[in-house]
């Protein structure tokens, strides 16, 4: 077998591993959506939506288009999700996962540019003078958490201060990034990832614990305190 075909081969397995591990977590979602309706408060979803929304796949040529607007080629495992689907709406946490376009992608992108724009100005603020690309890579490199939002490439949000970032410092010879939880009153913060792959095996175990717990909080709800009739 020669190395191309190898390489194309290994490429296919990750296409279908991933597909079943996101079609997986998404079924399980939507059971957990269903047991716990409180989500859909929760997120302010609209009319007629129920849970976990996969959108189409992406072309490759929305793809490149994409990269080339947002100045960051995606990671590979990023990459083989967006040929799957373009987006992602009711993720864990009532994040959308980013993708190519549409609506579902416009909204979170503009979202994700009032906290870039924040931080910036903050930023701005702090650094004074130093406000430089070498003054924001000191900035950056005094504590894990500081991350320029400017200059990563932000996959997700949940509209309510989290995002999920690949960090573009950490690429590594295989085009891989590391994925990590940013919140807007910390930062970078655990968890974080080497490859999406192991983000959505992530998050079904989230997910698999909630509805473990949903359960069990339905099976044995806790008695009336009392308080209600003491008005």
């Amino acid at each position: 077998m020669t190395a191309l075909r190898a390489r194309e081969k290994n490429v296919a397995k990750a296409k279908t591993d991933l597909a079943m591990n996101v079609r997986s977590l998404h079924e399980r979602l939507n059971e957990l959506y269903a047991l716990d309706t409180s989500w859909k408060e929760y997120g302010s979803w609209p009319e007629g939506v129920h849970g976990s929304i996969l959108h189409p796949p992406a072309r490759e040529r929305e793809i490149a288009e994409a990269e080339r607007r947002l100045g960051v080629p995606f990671p590979p495992s990023y990459r083989t999700f967006l040929l799957l689907h373009r987006a992602w709406e009711h993720f864990w946490a009532d994040v959308t996962l980013i993708g190519t376009g549409g609506v579902e992608t416009e909204r979170a992108r503009a979202k994700v540019d009032e906290y870039v724009s924040e931080q910036t100005g903050d930023l701005r603020k702090r650094l004074g003078e130093n406000f430089t690309a070498n003054g924001i890579a000191a900035w950056e490199a005094k504590e894990k958490r500081f991350i320029y939002l400017a200059n990563q490439l932000v996959i997700g949000t949940d509209f309510a201060g989290v995002l999920w970032v690949y960090d573009t410092r950490s690429r590594r010879s295989d085009g891989e990034m590391t994925l990590t939880q940013w919140d807007i009153s910390y930062g970078a913060q655990e968890p974080e990832f080497s490859t999406f792959g192991e983000f959505i095996q992530w998050a079904r175990s989230e997910v698999e614990n909630r509805i473990q717990l949903t359960r069990e909080a339905l099976a044995n709800p806790r008695p009336a305190t009392g308080d209600d009739d003491d008005e």
